[in-house]
């Protein structure tokens, strides 16, 4: 069964500005920037983590990253006395983001809209005036694809996160007037197969058709929904400088260790690879998870 998508209305947040619209603080500390009622402990502390899709799950690693975590902080530091007056963003680290817009590491992926970067995710839809030969060309009005839409808009165009009933769309409009007809951009790379389906699901909401093939392009699994979530747990308790025990008894519980010896358990080697798992999303991993590697 195919993993519940997240819900619709997801949060518009200013690079530099909170939820409630006023200016973030830096902190001195990742742990600082932790929510306070924040516990990898509990089983029922990250239940949204159970309804996440790829880019969910990618960005609920990227933000456990202490580099991108660094990243931001020094931005924000940098930043704060020019928000409001259009200052540059400046880059993340080689290797650390992908995502088109700085996001605050505090924020849950149930909280907010994070733009990745088309290359790095498939299912994003890259559209641009179309040639002006193929006259039965149409505008498109994200308004018409569902409701909430989050937008960001960049110096290369609109980038656009909209859902409803059926799924999750995302679009990035390349410059030009709004009611301009459009061309959907097929780059050929290793992705087109995906990129292609993408499109096609795009159209289908269009066009106000039911999409001929149920599950969205790169849907997670159940099972493999499940094994995420397990790591992220995993990690959480790592970072937080948990023993390999002790992580494995707050993901299977004390009586489950009971029965082998811990040094020759298969907990222990479960619970060894999950949080080895973990580390590789968050260091780099989750790129290959956004491209369904």
């Amino acid at each position: 069964m195919p993993c519940a998508r997240l819900p619709k209305s997801l949060a518009h947040v200013n690079p530099y500005l909170g939820l409630d619209g006023h200016p973030l603080r830096a902190t001195s500390s990742w742990g600082l920037m932790m929510p306070a009622n924040f516990d990898w402990r509990s089983p029922t502390e990250d239940d949204y983590l159970k309804h996440l899709d790829r880019p969910g799950f990618a960005w609920e690693f990227l933000r456990r990253n202490p580099a991108y975590q660094e990243d931001y902080e020094t931005i924000v530091r940098g930043a704060a006395s020019d928000v409001g007056s259009g200052a540059r963003q400046a880059k993340p680290s080689p290797g650390v983001g992908g995502s088109r817009f700085l996001v605050d590491p505090r924020l849950a992926a149930n909280q907010v809209a994070v733009f990745w970067r088309p290359e790095m995710l498939p299912t994003i839809v890259l559209l641009e005036r179309a040639p002006e030969r193929f006259s039965e060309a149409r505008p498109l009005d994200v308004a018409q694809l569902g409701d909430d839409p989050a937008e960001r808009l960049g110096l290369d165009g609109r980038h656009v996160i909209v859902g409803n009933e059926v799924g999750e769309v995302r679009l990035w409009l390349r410059d030009g007037p709004q009611n301009e007809p459009l061309a959907i951009i097929l780059p050929l790379d290793d992705d087109l197969p995906t990129r292609a389906e993408a499109a096609l699901r795009l159209w289908t909401r269009i066009v106000g058709r039911r999409a001929d093939h149920g599950r969205e392009p790169l849907a997670l699994t159940r099972q493999r929904c499940d094994r995420l979530v397990l790591m992220l747990r995993a990690l959480d308790g790592h970072l937080s400088e948990a023993s390999y025990r002790e992580i494995a008894e707050i993901l299977f519980g004390i009586r489950r260790l009971e029965r082998e010896p811990w040094k020759t358990s298969s907990l222990r080697d479960q619970t060894i690879r999950l949080v080895k798992g973990g580390v590789v999303l968050m260091r780099a991993g989750y790129r290959t998870l956004l491209r369904g590697r």
